[in-house]
């Protein structure tokens, strides 16, 4: 008998939004544990893990829970610090089999979740009929002998706040900043095109714009090469609100499709020159949102030149999945002639990871066979 636990995802705190005369402060916690060996594995224990600020583990168990739950699988989470009596560890469970076949994707159909006990009081609580064995074996869940049951587990605690404290809202206020043009005192010159600034706030933002404003002159012009006026406007927009940029249109025409994706290839550039991390992580996830059969190799090209990890990752996990995306990919006019030429020291981390796909899929049908 063996089994086995995935990572953990950290938790994650989260504050309720409601008005009330209580607020319930909720952390986050997730562990997949995978039993191998079903056909001879009557109980398991996961290994310990975090959550919530806790340390807990799974308990698994088939065929002999109490009553008639003797043809299940039961499942049970379990807290393992020592409590004081007077300290309420108010928690609940939600345990979900995982799909093999789609990349441990939940199956909402075998979704069970517990009732929200004080562990301090009682030390475990679960599911006694999670799933019967009978149609878990019937199931395409069931694959090698192994299955993988995911476990969300919620730890909350009522608090009485006094004051309603609402979110902070300075990006809105330094965007009216920016919108008003009131007390700037620095003028930077695009493509023809006048921006009025603030020379604290630049400074603060971006480490370049900072070398490019200081010296004992002061001035008060500063000119910015390399960029189309309406990319650096919603640069600046982002400079001042800390958000996703939403550059007023010249028209009251419908944007373009591609519109975004270009914005967000030119703002990437831009955020790198200029030393801002965060804007250049969004056009990453922008990017990623267009990835098709069409545009994957030129984003591959884009994210190779400019060390876009998270973005490579996309587009060949995307390449990889699927022959015919690959194919298509491929036959896009021009499409692998201008990766090669662009980045080619890709084309070789693209044809392993292809042969990697064919060896996986070519050993899975030796195994089923």
């Amino acid at each position: 008998m063996a089994t086995r636990a995935t990572a953990s995802t950290p938790p994650e705190a989260e504050t309720s939004g409601e008005v009330s005369r209580s607020a319930i402060v909720a952390m986050r916690g997730y562990h997949a544990f995978r039993i191998d060996g079903y056909s001879t594995t009557t109980s398991a224990r996961s290994t310990p893990f975090r959550a919530g600020g806790r340390t807990w583990h799974v308990e698994y168990r088939a065929g002999w829970s109490r009553r008639d739950n003797t043809d299940f699988i039961t499942v049970y989470l379990s807290l393992d610090d020592d409590v004081g009596e007077a300290e309420a560890v108010m928690a609940q469970a939600t345990f979900t089999l995982l799909d093999h076949a789609d990349g441990n994707k939940p199956v909402p159909e075998y979704s069970r979740t517990t009732a929200r006990i004080d562990f301090s009081v009682r030390r475990s609580c679960g599911i006694g009929r999670f799933i019967s064995m009978e149609e878990l074996v019937r199931s395409e869940h069931l694959k090698n002998d192994s299955f993988t049951i995911g476990c969300h587990v919620i730890t909350t605690m009522d608090e009485s706040p006094s004051v309603l404290v609402p979110p902070p809202d300075m990006r809105h206020q330094l965007g009216d900043l920016l919108s008003t043009k009131e007390g700037a005192d620095v003028e930077l010159l695009v493509g023809g095109e006048s921006f009025a600034a603030h020379r604290c706030v630049l400074a603060a933002r971006s480490p370049v714009l900072k070398s490019k404003l200081s010296g004992p002159t002061k001035k008060r012009t500063i000119q910015i090469d390399g960029m189309e006026p309406r990319v650096f406007g919603a640069m600046l927009t982002f400079i001042y609100t800390d958000a996703w940029p939403s550059p007023p249109s010249r028209t009251t025409e419908h944007h373009e499709p591609g519109e975004e994706a270009t914005m967000a290839h030119q703002l990437l550039v831009a955020a790198e020159k200029y030393g801002l991390p965060r804007l250049k992580l969004i056009c990453e996830n922008k990017l990623c949102g267009h990835i098709n059969t069409r545009s994957v190799l030129s984003i591959l090209a884009i994210a190779e030149r400019h060390r876009c990890a998270c973005l490579k990752a996309a587009c060949m996990e995307f390449l990889g999945s699927s022959g015919a995306h690959l194919r298509a990919a491929i036959e896009t006019d021009g499409g692998l002639d201008y990766l090669a030429r662009r980045c080619p020291g890709v084309i070789k981390q693209l044809m392993l990871t292809v042969i990697g796909r064919d060896l996986e899929k070519q050993m899975e049908e030796m195994h089923v066979n």
